[in-house]
């Protein structure tokens, strides 16, 4: 199946640990810009565990249905999962990336590194999601149309 659109220059893992390594980098070299709150650390390691949640129920629903996880090829899908996690968000693996990035910049208590999430949640939504719904509404056609219908892109 030829794809109508063009691949996105980052895979969504690796844009999110170069933003993860980039906000690190922030807190290091401006230290002027650091902030600092009450449970900075409890507040970021609870977000960082329920993080986890709708990224690792979504591999685990994709891998039940027997289907790719890599949203670089949404031409290899072999089928559209509606249920589970994804009949709430479209994007799972993504708000989880995001609520890490989120919690990460909580932790490292900096205000430039709070643009990361910010960043990310622009790149996403400019580029990578936009590619997967061209792919996914070419291969799944009217079905997916349906499911974009009834279910957020994000929350």
């Amino acid at each position: 199946m030829k794809l109508s659109a063009t691949t996105p220059p980052i895979p969504p893992l690796l844009l999110m640990l170069i933003l993860g390594a980039a906000m690190w980098i922030s807190k290091i070299v401006l230290t002027d810009l650091a902030i600092s709150f009450l449970y900075a650390t409890i507040i970021a390691m609870t977000l960082m565990a329920i993080a986890c949640i709708p990224f690792a129920h979504a591999v685990f629903v994709l891998i039940k249905a027997r289907t790719t996880v890599n949203p670089i090829r949404p031409d290899a899908s072999s089928s559209l999962v509606t249920h589970g996690i994804y009949g709430f968000t479209r994007n799972p693996m993504y708000l989880g990336f995001l609520l890490w990035l989120i919690a990460w910049g909580i932790y490292l208590e900096n205000m430039v590194g709070l643009s990361g999430p910010l960043f990310f949640y622009w790149h996403i939504n400019r580029y990578q999601i936009p590619f997967e719904e061209t792919a996914l509404k070419d291969y799944f056609g009217t079905t997916y149309e349906m499911y974009c219908k009834k279910t957020r892109r994000w929350l």
